[in-house]
């Protein structure tokens, strides 16, 4: 089992390399809290937010969960930047080729 509060997983080698994974690209797990309840079992980390950039992530929430779903909804809201090229066009001019049906 993975111990997200510090990174680590003592007891086992897929864990680990899943970790090794995410330090090897940069990669940051941001849920903080257990995201499965199950009666009669000890709450869990199962979903995961994973990203490149913490920055970009400004907010994550957890919902209670739907229906009969063990598991809560995460929501994550994510900073973006939008480029626009547009250039404007004044004018344009179409021009078609027709190919030479005979030298084909």
């Amino acid at each position: 089992m993975i111990k997200w509060d510090t990174g680590t997983c003592p007891d086992s080698v897929g864990p680990s390399k899943f970790i090794e994974f995410l330090h090897n690209n940069n990669l940051s797990q941001l849920i903080d809290k257990p995201t499965r309840y199950r009666h009669g079992d000890t709450p869990s980390t199962l979903d995961l937010l994973l990203t490149s950039d913490p920055n970009l992530i400004s907010t994550f929430d957890f919902d209670p969960p739907i229906g009969k779903s063990d598991h809560v909804v995460v929501k994550a809201a994510m900073q973006t930047i939008s480029y626009s090229n547009k250039q404007k066009v004044t004018g344009y001019k179409r021009v078609i080729h027709f190919p030479k049906w005979s030298e084909i």
